[in-house]
């Protein structure tokens, strides 16, 4: 896979010159989010029921991780961490 940020990089410079700052943004999260694995990914989708919570979550510091994002962990080999979480939030025992 080609570096992350030129990923997202080439994702927003598709973006039409008018596009909104929630555009470029909803752009960054979702093009950010799917460099997770395609299972942690979907599974993250299926517990939020909608792709843009998912990749804001996927993307934004989470106390039950330590206070890290769940994509930091996912790239240093804690995706099974991050599994357990997505299992709490979905049977509402996360706090």
């Amino acid at each position: 896979m080609k570096n992350k940020r030129n990923v997202v990089l080439n994702a927003v410079g598709q973006l039409p010159d008018n596009a909104s700052w929630q555009e470029i943004l909803t752009c960054v999260y979702s093009t950010a989010a799917k460099t997770a694995p395609p299972d942690v990914y979907s599974r993250t989708i299926e517990v939020f029921n909608n792709g843009e919570k998912a990749s804001y979550w996927l993307l934004s510091q989470n106390t039950g991780l330590g206070g890290v994002t769940p994509l930091s962990l996912i790239e240093v080999g804690k995706t099974k961490d991050v599994l357990d979480v997505l299992g709490r939030i979905e049977y509402g025992v996360y706090g």
